[in-house]
Order: structure tokens, then sequence, then C-alpha cells
């Protein structure tokens, strides 16, 4: 029987590789190829561009997914008992997905 939290462990190696070729590609293009501070014109007229919104998107969900996961395995690393491994998933999965809907919100009132 696999341990608890194996599959978790895949996602959040896998969002890491991610993360760091989202990171680089957001690096790139809105700090050093924009030549300084972006505008609020700047920063719609980029995320206009459905690709660069769909990468934006992903690389919120990634960051979002990634750092729940590290904490559900920060506590999972303290030996916790089967119904608390249970109850703290849920706990980060809905902060997960409150944050991710205020990343969207936040996208939707930019545009």
């Amino acid at each position: 029987m696999a341990q608890r939290g194996s599959l978790a462990w895949l996602w959040q190696a896998l969002t890491g590789l991610l993360l760091v070729i989202l990171l680089t590609l957001h690096m790139i293009v809105n700090h050093f190829a924009a030549g300084g501070l972006l505008t609020y014109q700047d920063i719609i007229q980029y995320l206009s561009n459905p690709i660069v919104l769909v990468i934006e998107i992903l690389f919120l969900a990634s960051v979002i997914f990634h750092a729940m996961a590290g904490i559900r395995a920060l506590v999972l690393d303290f030996g916790v008992s089967k119904s608390t491994d249970r109850s703290v998933t849920w706990g980060l999965s809905i902060i997960g997905v409150l944050v991710f809907a205020y990343g969207l919100w936040l996208f939707v009132s930019i545009l």
C-alpha cells in the first residue's frame, strides 16, 4: 500500500518544475523585456492576449497548489492521524480554491 501523500508529492514536484518554467518566463517578460515597471495600461494590454492570460492563470494555479501541498506535507511530517490529514487536506483545498477564485476575480477586474 502506498504511503499517504505520495500522489500529492508527485503533483507538487510537477508543479515545482512548472513554476521554474513559468516564473522564468514571467520574470523575462515582465521585468527584463519590459524595460522597467509596467504601467496599468501596459498590464491591461499584456493580459488582453488570451495566451498570456492562460499562462498567468496557470502560473497562479501552480503557485497555489504547490504552496498548499507543501503546507500539507509539513503537517504530514508530524505523523498526524488519518482524520487530521483529511481535515487539513479539506481545509487547505478550500483555502486554495478561495485564493484561486480571488486571483481570477483580480484578472477579471483588471480586464
